[in-house]
């Protein structure tokens, strides 16, 4: 999805804070890797452990990779992700009233992408699922989070 200009330099941040985890684990824990999809870890041997393979959200601690065993450096769950905006939400009294979901519903909505852009960004495979997003007035909307720094 396209990223809002207010939020550049939060993730320039969070990529910062992924490489000091990255780099802790290349000193303290070099044999702690990421999961790689399919047999790429078996085809690049030392992708695991290159900085271009590790999360940007990665999570706290290592944990056993459940298919295999081996010790890994996992993403952050959607557990998480859900916890963090309940709280964010419960800190400014929205609890109940932003989520996950209600946040997604509202990039839909407001997004200024094509319909099949939006369809893709969305995951979605119908057109018909991502036509419920959209409103006529809409199309017309900025971004919110832009509009902020107005």
């Amino acid at each position: 999805m396209p990223i809002p200009s207010a939020c550049v330099t939060s993730l320039r941040l969070q990529v910062e804070h992924a490489r000091v985890k990255w780099s802790h684990d290349r000193q303290n824990s070099p044999g702690i890797g990421v999961t790689l999809p399919g047999r790429l870890a078996l085809k690049y041997p030392n992708a695991p452990f290159a900085w271009p393979w590790f999360w940007l959200f990665p999570a706290e601690n290592h944990c056993d990779e459940p298919r295999g065993g081996a010790r890994v450096r996992y993403h952050l769950l959607p557990e998480c992700v859900q916890r963090a905006v309940q709280k964010a939400a419960r800190k400014v009294g929205l609890e109940g009233v932003v989520t996950p979901h209600v946040l997604r519903h509202a990039y839909a909505t407001h997004s200024r992408e094509s319909i099949d852009a939006l369809r893709r960004l969305l995951g979605h495979s119908s057109i018909e699922t991502t036509a419920g997003y959209l409103h006529p007035v809409i199309d017309r909307a900025s971004n919110p989070l832009d509009d902020l720094l107005k």
